[in-house]
């Protein structure tokens, strides 16, 4: 799995670009930018000037595979999009309009949170049409240390039950075993703008004895027979 604070990977979410576009407009190949994205940098400094030059961040960043050094850097929130590639679009349907609503209000309640400190425009709400990231945003705490938000959303109360992907899952465990910080924003009333709200569930307590996982979707395939 990608990490979300990978320098390469945060700013083509944050500008909900893909690779081949970025190839497009920069002459680097996807092959580069994967590999980037997957934390090799051992590329030519003309590649890394590049990506400094396209992105408009200090070159720093890129050769350390720094993101705190562009965190202080943006003057505007990013922009969220959620309809960037055919895979989102045909996922996102009218039954999932609850969850964008949910996401987006999330995302404003992170913008002012930080909105007295130095991450207040870092705040990246585009990881969730990405099938590689299992998380919805990056966001932060007060003294830069990343967090990644799954949020959960319904129109009921708060202690209805709600869906986690088995990647999901994985990530929250993942995000544990690293000592990284990983929560699921379980919104709840999404529709009532004055009764909605949100419990904040760290992974830790995700995987918990509070909570029960019920296995309700199987993948099912044909046994493979042996012809001999």
């Amino acid at each position: 799995m990608k990490d979300p604070t990978n320098i390469v990977y945060y700013m083509r979410r944050r500008f909900n670009l893909t690779q081949k576009q970025i190839s497009k407009k920069t002459n680097l190949t996807q092959n580069d930018i994967s590999r980037m994205e997957r934390g090799n940098f051992s590329h030519g400094m003309e590649k890394f000037l590049t990506l400094s030059h396209f992105f408009d961040i200090p070159l720093e960043a890129l050769l350390y595979n720094n993101i705190k050094l562009v965190l202080r850097t943006f003057r505007a929130p990013t922009k969220a999009e959620h309809k960037l590639s055919k895979y989102y679009t045909t996922l996102r349907k009218k039954q999932e309009i609850t969850g964008i609503k949910g996401e987006e209000w999330v995302y404003q309640l992170e913008l002012e949170k930080l909105k007295e400190t130095d991450y207040r425009h870092a705040v990246n709400p585009n990881y969730a049409d990405d099938v590689d990231a299992h998380f919805d945003l990056l966001s932060f705490d007060e003294d830069g240390t990343n967090i990644l938000i799954e949020v959960k959303t319904t129109t009921g109360e708060a202690d209805e039950a709600f869906f986690i992907s088995a990647d999901e899952l994985k990530k929250a465990k993942e995000c544990l075993n690293n000592r990284s910080r990983y929560e699921v924003h379980r919104v709840y009333r999404i529709n009532n703008e004055k009764k909605r709200g949100r419990h904040i569930i760290p992974a830790d307590e995700l995987l918990s004895d509070d909570y029960v996982f019920i296995p309700v979707t199987y993948m099912v395939k044909k046994k493979e027979t042996n012809i001999s």
